[in-house]
């Protein structure tokens, strides 16, 4: 009998992007809209948002650093109603409409910033409550929220201290947070009148901090700066598979 294959995606004619993506933790951001995909990454210290269009013409858009010292360090499109875009730099959170035209909010820190050539803020995710959460160095959570007015104006709701080392990524789904620091500790929470923690999944082994995470129905997904992926129960916080950089 004749073994029956499926094709899960179609290869098309590979494009040249307009600038090279910087060695960055999640350095990559898509947002579909309008039956368009459009793709923003970090290059220099610079936002850049690509499209490409029917005909493989690569239209982009760059976001400039606010200063020589203010690089931006990572970007994300959230949904807040509507979808907006979300750029950090060393001491500031800026908000803007989700093509980069118009710059909605500048939030800037008002703790110590980090050294130069590093950020203060590490992930960034909306909630369905309307939270606009980001990772801070001083452990905590950042949480603005959309004030209600006639006016589109940010407010910080708070901050949520949950680690006693920096945060080093975000990831949410649904009401569900996950938050790991610098330290490989992963803390699962939820999206209630505040930030609620529901459970600590402690390091697994010595390896050093997590660069990125992703929540897939119950489980965490955890990349770390070892080349190793860790998949965690969000509900008993005991890992359930492994692959190592060797692996495939």
């Amino acid at each position: 009998m004749e073994e029956e294959t499926f094709n899960l995606y179609n290869r098309k004619e590979n494009v040249t992007l307009p600038a090279t993506v910087s060695y960055l933790p999640s350095n990559l951001s898509l947002l579909k809209i309008n039956q368009k995909i459009y793709v923003g990454f970090i290059h220099k210290g610079e936002f850049v948002i690509v499209c490409v269009t029917e005909n493989n013409e690569v239209v982009n858009r760059v976001i400039p650093k606010l200063s020589p010292q203010q690089m931006i360090f990572q970007g994300s499109w959230i949904w807040n109603e509507n979808p907006l875009l979300v750029l950090t730099t060393s001491s500031a959170v800026q908000i803007f409409d989700w093509d980069g035209a118009i710059l909605l909010h500048t939030y800037h820190s008002k703790s110590p910033t980090t050294s130069v050539g590093s950020s203060a803020y590490k992930g960034i995710i909306g909630l369905p409550s309307g939270r606009i959460c980001i990772g801070i160095h001083s452990g905590e959570i950042l949480a603005l929220n959309l004030k209600e007015s006639d006016n589109l104006a940010f407010v910080e709701e708070g901050k949520f201290k949950w680690f006693s080392y920096p945060i080093t990524a975000l990831a949410s789904q649904s009401k569900v947070v996950a938050a790991s620091d610098s330290q490989a500790n992963i803390i699962i929470g939820s999206d209630e009148e505040t930030l609620e923690m529901t459970k600590i999944i402690e390091p697994y082994g010595k390896d050093p901090s997590i660069t990125c995470l992703e929540l897939l129905n119950e489980i965490v997904i955890g990349g770390y700066m070892s080349g190793h992926i860790r998949i965690f129960s969000i509900i008993t916080g005991i890992i359930q598979a492994e692959v190592s950089e060797n692996t495939i």
